[in-house]
């Protein structure tokens, strides 16, 4: 439960910090948000559910984000 938890923080600081102003700022956040996944399902892989639960909150969140707000990335 703790590592779902904690996947549920880090998604939360991903749309928390998500600014459409600065492409650099999301860039930096794309890329730690993504080794944190990365780095969670090698550790948590003996036990896929819960895997699955940390990363799933964190970059479902994220997707949405580039999803929504894509127009204003478009040049």
């Amino acid at each position: 439960m703790g590592a779902i938890a904690s996947g549920c923080v880090w998604g939360a600081s991903g749309v928390l910090l998500f600014s459409h102003n600065h492409p650099a700022q999301i860039a930096a956040l794309s890329i730690v948000l993504a080794g944190i996944a990365a780095g969670g399902v090698t550790t948590l892989s003996s036990v896929w559910w819960i895997a699955i639960g940390f990363v799933l909150p964190i970059l479902l969140p994220l997707k949405l984000s580039f999803c929504f707000r894509a127009r204003r990335f478009l040049f």
